[in-house]
């Protein structure tokens, strides 16, 4: 595993922070060849076990298209709920908690790297919107009111660019990884069972689920793509971290030892949540909840058309990872 990638993903993750999740990544790949030389036999042991899993769940494949009105989708099992199109003079809203804190295994290298983002997002195909937070400790971002073409958008995506068929955005994501791609990413180890890209292809899929500039049709057909890559896996009528109805795409990335979940809303496909959770435990250590999303009229208020995903109820449950065990 080249730490560079690593560096590179926690950069993408918390653009300009005071301190970000990259003394964490960095000591977690010392972590692991420490581990690696002293119990070696321990690590096939666990590398057995994850290919053994993997294999056991694999992908169910489900009816292609959408119910009335629905996302249309190849993987994932219909929608029914459309999906809401910001109008002129109209904002695509989220409102987002990102928590985390420590993988199993790693604590004596990464304590105090606890990183915590409350965030609500207005924002304009225009680039303009609004950025507040909430809550935010070891994460860089910028808040405040801007107008077209001034929101921030360190990772200058163009969300316009994006097919959302889903065969033609799974090769536009492999020509935009490509090293001379628009947005080139490092082949990162797939699971056990994945195909040599696929490890690649779900680091560009979540980046980009995070990234206020993408829409809700976009990120319904990321979704898509991310459960059709060999090595995924599909659970329906699952829940997310906070108790809402949820189909999860599961990833063994890293080769099998970071378990990446993408939780996804089964009437919209919009995203619920993710979490990252080691390959030695079961208790996820990072979060990152979309608490209500939608369209906004203003860069004021909350949704008043149709909601993406079920919205919390008030007061809001709370995801709180802590150290893994």
């Amino acid at each position: 595993m080249d730490p560079r990638d690593l560096l590179e993903r926690a950069r993408t993750r918390a653009p300009a922070p005071r301190m970000t999740l990259i003394d964490l990544h960095r000591r977690r790949e010392r972590r692991q060849r420490i581990r690696r030389v002293e119990a070696g036999a321990v690590g096939m042991a666990l590398a057995v076990v994850a290919a053994g899993t993997a294999f056991v769940g694999l992908r169910e494949h489900r009816a292609p298209g959408p119910a009335a009105g629905g996302q249309p989708s190849v993987n994932l099992p219909p929608a029914s709920t459309p999906l809401p199109v910001a109008k002129p003079g109209q904002y695509y809203y989220a409102k987002v908690h990102l928590v985390g804190g420590c993988p199993a295994g790693q604590e004596h290298y990464c304590g105090g790297t606890d990183v915590e983002l409350a965030a609500t997002f207005w924002w304009a195909p225009d680039g303009s919107g609004r950025i507040e937070t909430d809550r935010v400790h070891n994460y860089g971002i910028h808040a405040g009111t801007f107008g077209p073409t001034e929101f921030p958008n360190p990772n200058g995506i163009d969300v316009s660019t994006f097919p959302t068929e889903t065969a033609q955005l799974t090769q536009f994501l492999l020509d935009r990884s490509a090293p001379d791609g628009a947005s080139p990413a490092p082949l990162v180890t797939p699971p056990p069972d994945g195909a040599p890209r696929d490890g690649q292809m779900w680091r560009a899929i979540t980046d980009l689920l995070e990234d206020p500039h993408v829409t809700p049709t976009v990120r319904a057909a990321l979704l898509d793509v991310a459960a059709g890559l060999r090595g995924a896996r599909l659970e329906v009528d699952g829940v997310d971290p906070v108790g809402r109805q949820a189909d999860v795409v599961v990833f063994g990335n890293w080769g099998g030892e970071l378990i990446e979940r993408l939780y996804v809303d089964p009437a919209s496909h919009d995203l619920l949540a993710i979490t990252w959770t080691s390959e030695i435990s079961d208790q996820p250590f990072q979060s990152y909840v979309v608490e209500r999303a939608g369209v906004a009229g203003s860069r004021s208020g909350g949704p008043t058309d149709a909601e993406s995903i079920p919205a919390l109820g008030s007061p809001s449950p709370t995801f709180q990872p802590g150290p893994e065990h």
